[in-house]
């Protein structure tokens, strides 16, 4: 919607009041403790505007009408604290009062001729607040159900959570020819997704000191990978995990599939994986331009592999499932030892002939060969995902409820920020609304992963048949919805 100067909440109620506001200073106000940016949506009479509150090093605040040209409105006076804020801004005759909440955000009035609510959440970088639908009861509630029947998917689950707020709704069967419903607790394959948890990982032991994001190939690996081409010494750790090392996507698929499909320890099978990564001809030069790393992830793990004596898996349970809470994770396909009553979701394939899903099963040929598990080979409930997700909306944002000492705001915001020219950092691809997001598959599940600093939310959706992508994402828009529209 277009909202024009003459009719806008800001502009057009300018004229109401007269003065600068009872018991406000006229003097600009000095807020340098509470420097940041915050976000959100002004309605009335039909009407929403996006705002954008705005306070510099210096402490001075300025508020961004995103809709009517992106005006900057200076604050003429008023008072910070650490409690929250009342500024003043005589130019449109408007005044601002808010308290700040646990989680950062800034909530209370905008006077302007009459009292309007107003919420402001913690922006990062150049992040503008979305445009927020009003809520709809029970949305989530519907949109699932009704997403899984236009798919004909044989099961849909979605989760949101926002603070100490857990949302999940789960329909359908965890196989298709069973009637075995799904439930709020089971377990979805969340295939590249996983690229997120391993970077998490790495960032942990860059934090440690183990690992150093600009160590370039040949300093790290040129011992253990003499015929590595010279094409991909210069290249970084960095570089692996946000698609700029030069590397193809895969190796090749005769070589591919003579990998184990599981393994007790995997560390030889991605040495060898890395040796024949690392010798194929770049698809782009370093830095340069992007390719999907499903073999930048496995490079970058085997290197964490080699330089701690430790498995992928057990890394990423040590750094990333233990201390995040995420209980239910695993890996390769969620576990169902009774294929007549499974007691999670198998995964589906398309039939030959008519589009519909087709049962694999639980067993090793429904994942991906081990040796790929630090690039989509996760399992865990979408309670945990969200959990997972929650942690980096936290961290991103600041929240005083970010697990303390998990990582430095610096990892937070490196993990989420591409290279230049670029949306696709440490595992996330950064949206153009601010938010980050990955999904992922291993061809028989299909899982959608966003989290939003702006809100401090996380929202996860998944199906048991990877062709059903369409549904996941209705799904997943439904619950970050839910998640930005409740208090």
């Amino acid at each position: 919607m277009t909202v024009t100067r003459r009719t806008g909440i800001i502009g057009g109620l300018a004229a109401v009041l007269s003065g600068l506001g009872a018991g406000c200073a006229r003097a600009a106000p000095t807020c340098a403790s509470l420097a940041g940016r915050w976000g959100g949506t002004l309605r009335t009479g039909g009407q929403e505007l996006r705002l954008v509150l705005e306070i510099d090093a210096a402490g001075v605040a300025s508020l961004v009408s995103i809709d009517q040209g992106q005006e900057r409105i200076p604050a003429t006076g008023g008072t910070c604290s650490a409690d929250g804020v009342k500024l003043v801004f005589g130019s449109v005759g408007g005044r601002l009062e808010a308290k700040q909440t646990p989680e950062g955000a800034l909530e209370g009035t905008w006077h302007q001729g009459t009292a309007l609510p107003l919420r402001l959440d913690p922006l990062i970088g150049d992040a503008v607040p979305v445009r927020v639908a009003p809520p709809q009861r029970g949305s989530l509630e519907r949109e699932v159900p009704d997403a899984r029947a236009e798919a004909n998917t044989p099961a849909l689950a979605a989760a949101w959570r926002r603070g100490e707020r857990l949302e999940i709704v789960s329909d359908g069967r965890r196989a298709v020819e069973r009637e075995t419903e799904v439930t709020d607790s089971d377990l979805w394959h969340v295939g590249s997704i996983t690229k997120s948890m391993t970077g998490t990982m790495l960032a942990r032991l860059v934090e440690h000191g183990t690992l150093r994001w600009e160590e370039t190939l040949e300093s790290a690996l040129g011992a253990l990978v003499p015929d590595m081409r010279a094409d991909y010494r210069s290249a970084s750790l960095l570089d692996l995990v946000t698609g700029r090392s030069g590397l193809p996507t895969n190796i090749a698929m005769t070589k591919f599939i003579l990998y184990p499909r599981e393994e007790a320890d995997p560390r030889a099978s991605r040495l060898k994986y890395a040796r024949e990564a690392l010798s194929m001809a770049p698809e782009g030069a370093p830095g340069a331009s992007f390719v999907y790393p499903n073999n930048g992830f496995v490079v970058a793990a085997m290197l964490a592999e080699q330089r701690t004596g430790t498995p992928w898996e057990t890394l990423v349970r040590d750094e990333v499932f233990v201390p995040l809470g995420m209980e239910s994770a695993g890996y390769g396909p969620p576990p169902s030892a009774n294929a007549r009553d499974p007691a999670n979701p198998v995964g589906h394939r398309n039939a030959v002939l008519g589009g519909r899903p087709v049962t694999v099963g639980a067993g090793p040929e429904a994942d991906n060969p081990a040796v790929l598990g630090p690039a989509g080979r996760a399992h865990m409930t979408l309670a945990d995902l969200t959990a997972f997700g929650l942690a980096h909306a936290r961290g991103l944002a600041g929240s005083p409820d970010a697990l303390p000492g998990y990582l430095t705001a610096e990892s937070w915001r490196l993990l989420h920020t591409p290279p230049s020219g670029s949306d696709y950092a440490v595992g996330w691809v950064r949206r153009s609304d601010g938010t980050s997001w990955h999904n992922g598959s291993n061809t028989l599940f299909y899982a959608e992963l966003s989290v939003s600093s702006a809100f401090v939310t996380s929202a996860a959706a998944a199906t048991n048949w990877a062709a059903a992508e369409a549904a996941v994402s209705r799904a997943l828009e439904a619950a970050e919805q839910e998640a930005v529209n409740s208090r």
